[in-house]
């Protein structure tokens, strides 16, 4: 069929009825059956920011002038920033649900306590709700971990740290005088215990109370810089020498299996050197005292403690 191009641009209405048509020839005009004119096209574009071909085509003198229609600012930032202010509220809900839950309901036990039957021993036991225990005598701590539970409303404590571990490593505990008191019921007995303040440690340094220093005519500190400082070996724990004549030494809990249970252990000293000898004193709660001396030197950057060498650590 050959359609003629002066009939296309001189019909004002289109039929409702879709006639087929053929390919239009090379030089057939460009028509639109749409009652939109471009005026509306340019018009809708410009609400989204996009300018028409005409408004583009301009002069370089005009280009300073023209300025691009202002776009519109997109509307999906609002549900992002919605969605998560409502995840950290509710992120702040549940943490806030955790906490009250492991302050109030969480079974745990918190103080330092005494065992009834040897209140004045200077030995404490100390509790955190976090699962931490200890045995504290001043300048020794023994120290590991214990979880509770409830198994039918009771609580019921479980642990292989020795001093729990050696009466069975499970107990049902039980209060009264409002949690002031409490019993650890093993199979094989029980344990009582008053809840108490743990008192202060303080080392003085300067106090020189070994036993040999009368003896060796020792009446102050005498610190050697080649020892101050933290000193490691893998199997035997850390030691650390500070400058004011204190110390400590630190050996991580293991467990044996051996045994059947396990530990970590802590000392508090004071310390003096006197020629090859470094000589310590432990002091406990209840006033006792506990001398050790090590023979010592310096081998290659390395402390060597009574024939074992130990590793300066870096701090």
């Amino acid at each position: 069929m050959d359609i003629n191009k002066d009939e296309i641009l001189d019909t004002e209405a289109v039929s409702e009825e879709v006639i087929p048509v053929e390919e239009p020839a090379e030089d057939a005009v460009e028509s639109s059956t749409l009652d939109v004119t471009q005026e509306d096209i340019d018009e809708e574009m410009a609400r989204y920011g996009v300018t028409s071909r005409d408004e583009c085509e301009h002069t370089e003198e005009q280009t300073e002038e023209y300025t691009a229609p202002e776009k519109k600012k997109g509307f999906v930032q609002m549900p992002i920033l919605i969605t998560a202010v409502a995840i950290l509220i509710t992120t702040i809900i549940i943490s806030g649900v955790v906490l009250v839950y492991n302050g109030f309901f969480k079974p745990g036990i918190s103080g330092a306590y005494v065992l009834a039957d040897a209140a004045d021993s200077g030995t404490y036991f100390v509790f955190d709700k976090d699962g931490n225990v200890a045995m504290d005598g001043g300048g020794i701590r023994y120290f590991g971990t214990y979880t509770m539970d409830k198994v039918d409303g009771v609580d019921v404590i479980s642990s292989d740290f020795y001093f729990i571990a050696s009466y069975g490593g499970q107990a049902t505990v039980t209060y009264t005088d409002n949690k002031n008191t409490m019993t650890f019921t093993f199979a094989a007995g029980s344990l009582n215990f008053i809840k108490t303040k743990l008192p202060d440690h303080e080392v003085d340094p300067q106090n020189i109370t070994h036993a040999s220093a009368d003896e060796l005519g020792i009446t102050e500190p005498n610190i050697v810089d080649g020892v101050i400082g933290t000193w490691t070996e893998e199997m035997y724990g850390t030691y650390t020498f500070n400058a004011d004549g204190t110390g400590s030494y630190l050996s991580e809990y293991s467990y044996s299996e051996y045994m059947g249970y396990g530990l970590g252990m802590e000392y508090k000293f004071k310390y003096t050197v006197y020629e090859d000898e470094i000589l310590i004193t432990l002091d406990y709660y209840g006033g006792q005292k506990e001398d050790g001396t090590f023979t010592y030197y310096l081998d290659k950057g390395n402390l060597v403690l009574n024939g074992v060498g130990y590793t300066k650590v870096d701090k």
